[in-house]
């Protein structure tokens, strides 16, 4: 197992305050400096303590975007005790925040996917995106470029819907019957119409036969 020490210290800051400096620790050593080196120590030993990956078994990605970040959890186990294996994240680039709530969605699939592949590629995998679901029905609103969509196509991935986590989830489908767009909209919108069309005739989706008049 191979861990990288310069991320590890990066998160452990807060942890670790108020410790001093080692060149401080010669002027005093409070009781607080040494609550806060315990904690340090049960930090790390403690769960949830990241598992040796094994080859044999599916890995469960789990993936969410917001306006500013992307994470990942790779994980292995019985869905909802499953243990993590690795962490990711990344902030959005100036143009990636402009992405709507979809496509941010799918930006975040795509990413992980591509920066766990070690793990991943040769290998039956469990996803489990908080919009995965969302994202198959409304493909025909989604203006990532092709080839970023493309990229994933050749992972055995298995979508899991959204019984792992109930409370959150009621929200998730209420978030998904206000980000609906209507038919009507849609109509009256020829921007979006171009972009149905554009959907239907390159990458053939399914579009609604009224739209065939326009």
């Amino acid at each position: 197992m191979v861990i990288d020490y310069r991320r590890l210290n990066d998160i452990t800051v807060d942890d670790k305050y108020p410790l001093p400096n080692i060149t401080d620790i010669f002027d005093k050593l409070d009781q607080k400096y040494i609550d806060a080196f315990q904690k340090c120590k049960e930090l790390l030993t403690n769960a949830p303590l990241l598992q040796y990956p094994d080859p044999d078994k599916p890995y469960v990605l789990t993936t969410d975007a917001s306006t500013v970040a992307l994470g990942a959890v790779l994980s292995q186990g019985t869905i909802g005790s499953d243990k993590p294996i690795a962490y990711a994240s990344r902030t959005l680039s100036d143009t990636e925040t402009r992405y709507s709530t979809i496509e941010r969605e799918l930006l975040a699939i795509i990413w992980a996917v591509k920066h766990f592949r070690p793990y991943l590629y040769g290998h039956k995998e469990k996803m489990w995106p908080i919009l995965m679901q969302f994202l198959r029905t409304n493909a025909p609103y989604i203006t990532l470029p092709i080839a970023a969509v493309v990229g994933i196509i050749g992972y055995n991935l298995e979508s899991l819907l959204s019984d792992r986590y109930t409370p959150y989830n009621k929200s998730v489908q209420d978030q998904r019957l206000d980000r609906l767009t209507s038919e009507e909209e849609i109509l009256n919108d020829p921007t979006n119409v171009k972009k149905l069309k554009y959907q239907e005739n390159v990458l053939g989706k399914n579009v609604s036969p009224s739209l065939e008049k326009n």
